[in-house]
């Protein structure tokens, strides 16, 4: 079994999931547009991520058994926003150094 760091996976979203013309085809050429759409793309997984969600818990707010909330999905928010911020230009050492903040209660 894989140690699943951050680190890991991070590497395997970007082997797996590059933005380029093969996976892409409507992509633009261009470096700094290629990035606006990874970003809107990813945006968008992250948005039917959280709309699973919400499909999953809303019936309780009408006295309705909800769904559970799936690993798959779990792994989904985290792949795609680990991905996001690859193509944002957020480092994981700066995620790292942000959990080790947030852990120690130095930041929110």
């Amino acid at each position: 079994m894989t140690d699943w760091t951050i680190w890991n996976i991070s590497h395997v979203a970007e082997v797996r999931f590059r933005f380029e013309a093969e996976n892409y085809p409507e992509i633009p050429q261009d470096v700094e547009q290629i990035k606006v759409f990874a970003q809107k793309h990813l945006l968008l997984h992250l948005s039917k991520n959280l709309g699973e969600i919400a499909g999953a818990i809303e019936p309780q707010d009408h006295g309705k058994i909800g769904s559970p909330i799936s690993p798959q999905l779990v792994r989904k928010l985290l792949v795609n926003s680990l991905r996001l911020a690859d193509v944002s230009g957020v480092s994981i050492y700066d995620i790292e150094k942000s959990l080790t903040d947030w852990s120690s209660g130095t930041e929110r």
